[in-house]
């Protein structure tokens, strides 16, 4: 389906990626977006530079990339989030999301807590979260999401 940042890339039938900020006022601004194809391996990184926040995805199986940097003016970001999003309510992943290998660096030491999910769907699936002894990082080895009603095609394990 179509992206809010660019209403003009409307696609059927495919998956797709873009580095984009989004909030929940309406905001949306997204980088270039590259198509991506079942079982591509992806990696993603967001990271901070002074006040600009800078994404990059990469698709493993083919070299090819996507960019977004945004200014923030500093203002601190507080979730990070993991979710399948599809442009119909009909249109269901026919497998398994899974990210791996998944490590969060907080500006200072949070709470304990602050490494576990506030929100999962009822097929979900998450390796324990382990957060540094000086609290600033949260690694999660393995997130599996299922859309409700899709069968399992991975196992719960790491």
């Amino acid at each position: 389906g179509g992206s809010c940042a660019d209403p003009g890339y409307n696609p059927a039938n495919t998956w797709w990626i873009a580095c984009m900020y989004v909030t929940g006022s309406g905001i949306c601004r997204q980088g270039d977006h590259m198509d991506v194809a079942f079982h591509d391996l992806l990696d993603i990184e967001t990271w901070v530079d002074g006040t600009v926040w800078k994404q990059v995805a990469t698709n493993r199986s083919n070299g090819q990339s996507v960019s977004f940097d945004i200014d923030l003016g500093g203002a601190p970001q507080y979730w990070a989030l993991f979710a399948i999003e599809t442009w119909s309510q009909t249109v269901k992943p026919t497998e398994d999301v899974i990210f791996t290998n998944t490590v969060m660096k907080m500006a200072r030491s949070a709470p304990s807590n602050s490494c576990q999910p506030t929100d999962m769907g009822a097929t979900d699936w998450l390796s324990p979260p382990r957060i540094s002894a000086d609290g600033t990082t949260c690694c999660i080895d393995k997130m599996i999401l299922r859309d409700e009603g899709v069968p399992a095609t991975t196992p719960n394990e790491p």
